[in-house]
């Protein structure tokens, strides 16, 4: 395949569908197609040691961990980092192919614009001032985390509030296997939360709002192309209740859907960026995580106990 200069097409020309069609085989494999080699190792290199470490970790004993289970083996909660950051790298990798392939096809004349943020522009996003202080970060975060721990209450008869012990009580915190100082372990496991939540905000963002909106607006319109990416974003979403009993799913699924739309509408009111979206997706789920921690610090996710050989 020839190679592209610039912005030019190639020759053959590629397919943007395409691209991303063979990103669905392997992190980078889109890049392979576009003949961007060093592009496709960027993406491959590192997933293949983040998830072959990841693996390996989990691996290392006969039964593996469940990364909310505090008696845990002390690289579980190591190893989830590693395979979630590979996950979030491969979703990144397939909209990453799609909007090169795209912008090596002017002539395509897309009517809906492609985000062309930086993954550096995206992991930031988060923590930059002029992101957060758009009204859809600063307002409806709050608002959705607010209604979120709502819906935990009314759909737990504890709620937030049952026996656990709560970061407010008597006692130190476990991380990683140690117990340390309230200080220590809350800083610590702040940091262990903001690094896990990073890497899914941006790899969920850009599958869905970065991906899956456009082509489909491209498709059946904006409105139409919002609710399909919608309902496909609380559809995979499913998978983290598969444990609970069907009235609990349906409804934490159907919060969680809404909480998507929310993150679509703003993708397209924001001119088709990301950085809100990944925001937003970041807050929440990190605020959330930490109303968790503070009421049941011993069942967090970076929680883990040594298992001693007697």
């Amino acid at each position: 395949m020839a190679r592209a200069e610039g912005n030019k097409p190639v020759n053959p020309p590629v397919s943007p569908r395409k691209a991303a069609a063979f990103s669905l085989i392997c992190p980078g494999c889109g890049h392979f197609y576009l003949d961007q080699p060093g592009q496709a190792a960027a993406f491959l290199a590192p997933a293949v040691a983040l998830g072959g470490g990841g693996i390996a970790l989990l691996l290392d004993k006969p039964e593996l961990g469940n990364p909310d289970d505090p008696a845990l083996e002390a690289d579980d909660p190591i190893a989830f980092q590693m395979v979630m950051a590979t996950q979030n790298l491969y979703f990144y990798s397939i909209f990453a192919a799609y909007r090169d392939a795209r912008a090596l096809r002017p002539d395509l004349h897309y009517e809906i614009p492609v985000s062309q943020e930086s993954l550096g522009d995206l992991a930031s996003a988060p923590f930059s001032p002029s992101v957060l202080a758009r009204p859809w970060v600063w307002l409806g975060v709050p608002v959705a985390v607010g209604a979120a721990l709502g819906l935990t209450a009314l759909l737990d008869d504890d709620g937030l509030d049952g026996d656990e012990r709560t970061l407010f009580d008597e006692g130190d915190v476990n991380f990683l296997g140690r117990r340390t100082s309230k200080a220590a372990g809350v800083t610590l496991g702040e940091i262990y939360l903001a690094a896990l939540f990073t890497p899914v905000a941006v790899g969920e963002e850009a599958l869905f709002r970065g991906f899956l909106q456009p082509i489909l607006s491209e498709r059946v319109g904006v409105e139409g192309g919002w609710a399909l990416t919608t309902l496909a974003f609380g559809a995979v979403h499913v998978l983290n209740y598969v444990e609970e009993d069907v009235g609990t799913a349906a409804a934490a699924v159907s919060f969680i859907t809404a909480v998507g739309g929310y993150i679509g509408i703003a993708h397209v009111q924001t001119g088709y960026t990301l950085a809100t979206p990944v925001a937003i997706h970041f807050w929440y789920d990190f605020l959330l995580s930490t109303a968790v921690f503070i009421a049941d610090p011993d069942h967090a996710p970076f929680v883990a106990r040594v298992a001693l050989p007697w």
